[in-house]
């Protein structure tokens, strides 16, 4: 069997809160457009050239993001490739597109938000580069709490220790968060990160991983944004070693203290299992008040409230 080696070039295109995405009827995929590399070109003016060619926009480039590589087999041959995407921006945001260029092909421009372009991308590939250009165009990458902890965005090159520090907490956790069985291997954490990404795009949550000296030791995030008949939550939990050190209850704090200032949020919930001393101990040392009991997810939960 012969190995070729290919490589083509493409782009993601943001515009007023949607991605362009195209549907190739002779693929039957949904994709971002992209093209092979010409001998004469280097990989941004194919980039350009292809998706003018197929979108019928004229776009300049803002940011690489870096390539992607895989293998496959066609017509007896193995065949490595290497895509190389980048972020462009419409040249005119007005610009009425003209008719794909491309012969043989039948593409059909999309304007999606950030979910529906999510859903319908037909590779896992393409998922991961849309949620890492929604995480690098996100405001709060970071929130500093202390000089040791800080508040941080997670990614998908991120999945394994998100996978490894829960599955090393698993019987700690499954205690409380009924999530944790549905945790099995480092996919799963992966499209966990991926789909915080698009919930995060959508206004909906804030998700950050909880970094001590630089390492993952937990997850904390503000949900329920989107609910109008409830107030937003902020949900936490804790690698078991670095429990009791104050670490969660001083990211409780500045996240709080970030949802109030920043966010405009009036009152935030907290809810806790009744014999989860520690979580609730945070709750009560932040200020937050005991206002009764409420069932969710068919467990019965204090519920705890701060309002500002």
């Amino acid at each position: 069997m012969t190995t070729q080696f290919k490589r083509s070039a493409g782009g993601l295109i943001i515009s007023n809160n949607k991605v362009l995405i195209l549907f190739s009827k002779k693929r039957n995929q949904y994709l971002f457009p992209k093209g092979t590399i010409e001998n004469n070109e280097t990989p941004r003016q194919t980039a350009l050239r292809e998706v003018l060619e197929e979108s019928g926009y004229h776009t300049k480039i803002l940011k690489s993001l870096g390539s992607i590589h895989y293998s496959f087999e066609e017509n007896g041959n193995k065949i490595r490739k290497t895509v190389y995407h980048y972020l462009l921006k419409l040249v005119d945001d007005q610009e009425i597109p003209k008719p794909n260029l491309q012969q043989n092909e039948d593409f059909r421009n999309l304007w999606l938000n950030y979910r529906e372009a999510y859903d319908k991308l037909s590779h896992l590939q393409n998922k991961e580069i849309l949620a890492n250009v929604l995480g690098y165009l996100s405001p709060y990458k970071k929130i500093n709490v202390s000089r040791e902890i800080n508040l941080v965005s997670l990614y998908p090159k991120d999945a394994s220790k998100l996978f490894q520090l829960t599955d090393r907490n698993r019987e700690y956790l499954g205690r409380w968060l009924p999530w944790v069985d549905s945790v099995s291997k480092t996919a799963d954490s992966r499209e966990f990160i991926l789909k915080s990404i698009i919930d995060r795009s959508m206004g909906e949550i804030y998700p950050f991983g909880i970094s001590y000296k630089n390492r993952l030791v937990g997850h904390i995030s503000i949900m329920n944004l989107d609910k109008k008949n409830e107030s937003p939550d902020i949900g936490y939990w804790i690698d078991q070693d670095y429990s009791s050190r104050g670490i969660m209850s001083q990211s409780v704090k500045v996240l709080t203290e970030f949802a109030h200032d920043t966010l405009k949020i009036n009152t935030i919930t907290i809810h806790a299992e009744p014999d989860n001393i520690g979580s609730n101990m945070v709750a009560k040392k932040n200020g937050y008040t005991l206002i009764g009991q409420t069932t969710k997810d068919n467990r019965q939960l204090n519920r705890w409230q701060k309002t500002n």
